[in-house]
């Protein structure tokens, strides 16, 4: 027996060759793709290594198919290899959410490789409020755009930990867009929150920076919104009010009224809306006051106090009049009527119960 023969057979039991049109390749086929969760519009990259190398009669391709599809004509898109055994490939994920998969075709017409699944999701967006937090206070994180699926999660982290480095977590329960409430970390610095899908941390996106700082007492927090814009600042630094809402501060019938979520939230303090009794219960500190939408008196420290103006809902966002907060949240308050801007400062340790 010819020694050619001999090795043709030999790698032909080690699985080592393939045949296509009667030539015979002692090459193993690979192809890697990634990443395999993705957004519309991303870079997808193939890396092939064993390509058959056919130029004739038609060229070996690689091509994006959505996966429930068997037809190889209806290929989204295809790249011929012109005969390379090796090389990189890039595709761009679909405009259209989805479960896709690369293949790669002798000649165009006979598939030989086939990737795991690559899912396509819309962009998926992370926001936490507010920006500067005080330990174990609250933080809300207002996510959209996640794929849906009960391996979904968000969870917190120091902003220059890795993602293996993760701490208090939260599934979304396949939910695409929602609210989460989180506790801050007991510990100061700066962290993030980051949404990941699957249990290897495949990470889809990370929001804005939140501080948490030791505040002693008699530490100022300034707070300024402007009426009808949809930021405010907190001691300098930007965030918007109502990410998930788009609330803002209003003047009616010549009051000013403030979405009392984001302001409370930036002091350290906690809201909290019954729906079925449409009943508000606002804690900062010792101090808490109920309300209810429509209601012109309200509880504070159980002693009934007058509002000046009802609480009202806008956009499902809880607005109060100012006056109201600056009498009962021990806040100073300046008025620019030019701007219609105003400016509260409000310090830690107003309600704290001395010993």
């Amino acid at each position: 027996m010819k020694k050619g023969v001999v090795i043709l057979m030999t790698l032909a039991a080690l699985g080592l060759l393939f045949t296509f049109n009667g030539r015979a390749y002692a090459e193993t086929l690979t192809m890697s793709v990634s990443p395999l969760e993705c957004n519309i519009g991303d870079t997808i990259t193939v890396i092939y290594h064993g390509a058959p190398g056919n130029t004739s009669p038609v060229d070996d391709t690689v091509a994006l198919f959505s996966s429930d599809v068997d037809n190889l004509s209806q290929a989204i898109a295809v790249q011929h290899l012109n005969g390379s055994t090796d090389g990189t490939l890039t595709f761009t994920a679909p405009d259209q959410v989805g479960t896709y998969n690369i293949r790669m075709l002798a000649s165009g017409v006979s598939t030989i490789e086939v990737s795991p699944d690559i899912h396509v999701h819309t962009q998926a967006l992370l926001s936490a409020t507010p920006s500067v937090a005080v330990p174990d206070g609250l933080i809300t994180v207002t996510y959209s755009g996640a794929p849906g699926t009960q391996s979904d999660w968000i969870g917190i982290c120091a902003a220059d930990a890795p993602d293996s480095q993760t701490g208090s977590a939260q599934f979304l329960n396949s939910a695409t867009s929602g609210v989460l409430t989180f506790g801050a970390p007991d510990q100061a610095g700066t962290y993030n929150f980051r949404m990941f899908t699957g249990d290897v941390q495949t990470s889809l996106a990370t929001s804005n920076g939140v501080q948490v700082e030791n505040m002693a007492v008699g530490t100022p927090i300034q707070i300024v919104l402007q009426a009808y814009s949809p930021a405010m600042t907190v001691n300098g630094t930007d965030t918007i009010i109502d990410p998930a809402g788009g609330a803002v501060p209003i003047i009616k019938n010549g009051r000013t009224l403030l979405p009392i979520r984001a302001i409370i939230e930036s002091i350290g303090g906690t809201v909290n809306w019954d729906a079925t009794e449409q009943e508000i219960t606002i804690q900062v500190e010792n101090r808490i006051i109920k309300l209810e939408i429509g209601q012109t008196t309200a509880e504070v420290d159980n002693n009934s106090v007058p509002i000046d103006v009802a609480p009202q809902v806008f956009n499902g966002c809880i607005l109060l009049p100012l006056r109201f907060i600056s009498e009962n949240l021990g806040m100073a308050v300046q008025w620019d009527a030019a701007s219609q801007t105003v400016t509260l400062t409000y310090k830690r340790g107003a309600f704290t119960q001395q010993s």
